[in-house]
């Protein structure tokens, strides 16, 4: 899975993890990754993560409101001009 990560007092990240579980809860993080510091996110919000987690066999997403088809996470990024990372419950990252 990824986990985004807003952090008030330093530069926000993202991390990739694997986790024995769906809910992502006992999960160890593989790798991690800092925005520069000219970008921030705005979905997270301050002091907050979003954990996103994948079935490791189909890559579709582990959410609660899938299997909608309109069910997606939302990561927002912004530095000069704002950007959205949609993830929807298929998989599909746009």
């Amino acid at each position: 899975g990824v986990q985004f990560d807003n952090i008030s007092t330093g530069r926000d990240r993202f991390s990739l993890f694997r986790s024995s579980d769906k809910d992502g809860v006992n999960s160890t993080i593989t790798k991690t990754f800092y925005l520069k510091s000219s970008l921030n996110f705005v979905q997270p919000s301050n002091d907050t993560t979003i954990k996103i987690v994948f079935n490791k066999i189909f890559g579709n997403l582990i959410f609660s409101t899938c299997p909608d088809s309109g069910g997606m996470i939302v990561v927002e990024v912004a530095g000069g001009s704002q950007k959205t990372i949609n993830v929807h419950c298929f998989g599909k990252i746009e």
